[in-house]
């Protein structure tokens, strides 16, 4: 029985994945760095791995192996994100979906790879402070999605059970990590995660958007 829905932050809740994206672009292009490295779906960078395990593997696939090229990277990317994402703009439907699971008596939790750092600023930003009755950032935790350490972390805090948890994703390494966990999970398909990737995963919900979602919320125990 469902007691707590677990949030994603960066493509979920926010519609900003694509402009990641960019932001990894130009830093490639900067850096001269080869840019035909991509996923399938022809994307630079993999939603949900984080931005320091995404440079590690792009500047390793470059033959750089130094954690200081990465580091410098990550910041560099986070000021050309931030230099694009001058209006931060949630999803359509994301604050009814928030208010319906707090009508059915469930709890609220956000999990996110973004550092304490932005994601307050985030919140701040949107007025959602108070959405989420726990809230779990990368630094917490010592390896990042597609482990299930920022779930389980998230279920601990919570103080219910895995099985009793129902997360919203938007990546494939996200979905990995809640279902390794042990949670429920209901994904949201996009240009850089479809349908078919997500059931082959054992995704138990594939929704196109919120609307959707809060129809499964209404419904599910």
């Amino acid at each position: 029985m469902t007691e707590a829905v677990i949030f994603d932050l960066d493509g979920t809740i926010l519609d900003n994945e694509q402009l990641w994206e960019e932001a990894f672009v130009k830093v490639m292009k900067k850096q001269n760095l080869k840019i035909s490295l991509r996923q399938k779906n022809g994307w630079k960078h993999e939603p949900g791995l984080g931005l320091t395990l995404n440079w590690r593997n792009i500047l390793a696939a470059n033959e750089i192996q130094d954690p200081m090229q990465v580091r410098k990277t990550v910041s560099e990317t986070v000021k050309e994100y931030n230099d694009l994402n001058q209006d931060l703009k949630l999803r359509e439907g994301v604050e009814e979906v928030v208010e319906t699971v707090k009508q059915r008596g469930w709890r609220t939790a956000l999990s996110t790879g973004s550092d304490w750092f932005t994601v307050e600023k985030e919140l701040e930003e949107l007025g959602l402070m108070l959405a989420f009755e726990v809230t779990t950032t990368g630094e917490e935790v010592y390896l990042p999605k597609p482990d299930p350490e920022i779930y389980v972390l998230t279920g601990q805090k919570l103080g219910i059970e895995p099985e009793n948890c129902l997360v919203v994703e938007d990546s494939v390494a996200g979905a990995r990590s809640a279902l390794e966990a042990g949670m429920r999970v209901a994904a949201i398909k996009s240009a850089y995660a479809d349908e078919a990737t997500f059931k082959a995963l054992g995704v138990q919900f594939i929704v196109k958007d919120f609307n959707e979602l809060k129809e499964i919320i209404s419904n599910i125990e």
